[in-house]
């Protein structure tokens, strides 16, 4: 899969959205964000001080189809993909992305809370993606800025960041910086009516 091409296009492009359900567009940090629960996780890398970039470079994928995903975060050199729930066609995209870019996509489906999202990992040339494992954000118990992915019964993890020691320490689901990332996230836009 490594050898696809692939094109760019102006981040202006938007795939044509799905007529299930309505999106609220929300506006953070002077962003007009095409859903209330992508603003949201901008939110909870905020908190977690991780920068991130919202539709920076939509794509076009090997059979055609133009993609453009929510995020990108330099640090981690990975794009994030935020979905409700995500259609079989979306793992897909962000599969093929991942082998495009030779980089790891990460598929985000729900909402920023503890046990209220499940993250797929795609890395190049995975045939097999963690998508049996329910994942969530970890944090290094030695070094507190350094974020993993971690199955939620622990039965896997994977370092986001590279640690700053040489020793790898498990991660743990609920730390204090996750915990108030989370709060903040969920602090935000409580009417689900509001406009903004």
């Amino acid at each position: 899969m490594s050898n696809r091409s692939i094109s760019y296009l102006p981040a202006s492009c938007n795939p044509v959205a799905s007529p299930k359900i309505r999106a609220i567009p929300t506006d953070y940090a002077g962003i007009r964000f095409r859903s209330r629960t992508e603003a949201r996780w901008a939110v909870f890398f905020d908190a977690l001080g991780v920068p991130w970039c919202y539709e920076a470079e939509g794509y076009e994928l090997p059979d055609g189809t133009t993609y453009l995903p929510d995020f990108y975060i330099p640090r981690w050199d990975c794009t994030i993909e935020v979905k409700g729930a995500a259609e079989p066609d979306e793992k897909i995209k962000c599969a093929v992305l991942s082998d495009c870019l030779q980089r790891r996509v990460v598929l985000l489906e729900g909402f920023p809370a503890l046990g209220s999202y499940r993250a797929i990992s795609f890395r190049p040339g995975w045939d097999h993606p963690c998508s049996l494992i329910h994942c969530q954000f970890a944090q290094d118990r030695r070094d507190e800025d350094v974020w993993w992915m971690l199955g939620r019964d622990y039965e896997c993890a994977c370092c986001l960041d590279k640690p700053k020691t040489d020793h790898d320490s498990w991660p743990e689901l609920e730390m204090p910086e996750l915990n108030a990332a989370y709060a903040s996230s969920c602090a935000h836009w409580t009417d689900y009516r509001s406009k903004s």
